[in-house]
């Protein structure tokens, strides 16, 4: 069994995780293009695979850090649409989660 102290620890982990890709993401489009034409539609059809990354990992990153402000305001484990408790396996699964599996 999960306890909320794992949890934070699990999601502060992730956060630094995906603040990292985040990172690592955004210094890619700022390498210019190549002067090669071949070379630049390779990297500009790489941009619209590392677009896509970088949107779900801020999504994910904003998810993240949402749980870990639920953690700190003490609301952590209740589900925002029904108050209900988030049931242990469902935030020891997705411990980012923010309703019940009834509600999801």
């Amino acid at each position: 069994m999960s306890t909320f102290a794992e949890h934070e620890r699990r999601l502060r982990e992730r956060e630094a995780e995906l603040s990292g890709r985040s990172d690592r993401l955004n210094a890619h489009g700022r390498n210019g293009l190549p002067q090669d034409f071949a070379e630049q539609a390779s990297v500009r059809a790489n941009d619209e695979v590392i677009e896509a990354l970088s949107v779900r990992t801020r999504a994910e990153l904003a998810a993240v850090r949402a749980a870990i402000a639920r953690i700190d305001r003490g609301t952590y484990g209740r589900c925002l649409r029904c108050a209900g408790v988030i049931e242990s396996a469902r935030l020891a699964a997705l411990p980012e989660t923010e309703l019940c599996a009834g509600c999801a």
